[in-house]
């Protein structure tokens, strides 16, 4: 069973398959049945910091830009 978690609001937890979602743990028991690359995206983006997915997700910002630097 796949369990979607409400913290984050517009993405309820409650929201039909197709909508996306935030994801409460990605493990080998997940059903991946009910899911679908939205929910991957927005829960990446979330757990990496809620602001980024905030931005992602405002159509008012026509793109979005995640680096990852290594430091040297």
């Amino acid at each position: 069973m796949v369990h979607f978690i409400d913290v984050y609001e517009g993405l309820p937890a409650s929201a039909p398959v197709g909508h996306p979602h935030i994801v409460a743990d990605f493990n080998e028991e997940t059903d991946k049945d009910n899911l679908r690359g939205a929910d991957g995206i927005c829960t990446m983006l979330y757990k990496y910091n809620p602001s980024v997915l905030r931005d992602f997700l405002d159509l008012r910002i026509p793109s979005i830009e995640i680096v990852r630097r290594e430091e040297e």
